[in-house]
């Protein structure tokens, strides 16, 4: 954490420097500020900054690849004249434990298009999810497979 923070230090002083208080100077001077940090962790002692920066990024674009196919499915359904829902409300278990966790999977499901989180249990150890196209003939695969979707990768992302 301590690492993030001298990056967003770089980049405010990246910022003072071009004279651009703006949010694209943010972005080039955290990028700027990753790659000072980035040549000098020998120095500094601290790799961990880096596996996150790319776990983060993986999830990144595996969520963009996630997005961009349920929405085009969700497209398709809308031009077509038949429609292809099957919308149901499911039952997901967890196995995430912290609220952090879960609330980045209640949000990425819902960023989803087709799917909306509702609720969660009062245990934690489920959640329900609204789902525009169901698989009723193959249910306990199709809801596990939401699951273990984005669950491990949200599990790699707060190790």
């Amino acid at each position: 954490m301590k690492v993030f923070v001298w990056n967003l230090i770089l980049a405010f002083f990246w910022m003072c420097l071009w004279g651009e208080l703006t949010f694209s100077g943010l972005i080039s001077g955290y990028f700027a500020g990753f790659i000072v940090i980035f040549l000098t962790r020998a120095l500094i002692g601290e790799d961990q900054y880096f596996k996150k920066f790319v776990l983060a990024l993986k999830f990144f674009l595996f969520f963009m690849k996630e997005f961009i196919f349920s929405a085009l499915k969700v497209a398709y359904d809308i031009v077509t004249p038949r429609h292809h829902m099957r919308p149901g409300i499911l039952r997901i278990p967890l196995e995430l434990e912290s609220d952090a966790q879960i609330q980045l999977f209640s949000s990425v499901v819902t960023l989803t298009p087709g799917t909306l989180s509702l609720d969660i249990a009062e245990d934690r150890k489920s959640i329900f999810v609204h789902f525009m196209y169901v698989d009723y003939e193959n249910l306990e695969e199709f809801r596990l497979q939401l699951r273990d979707k984005f669950e491990q990768k949200i599990k790699e992302l707060f190790e």
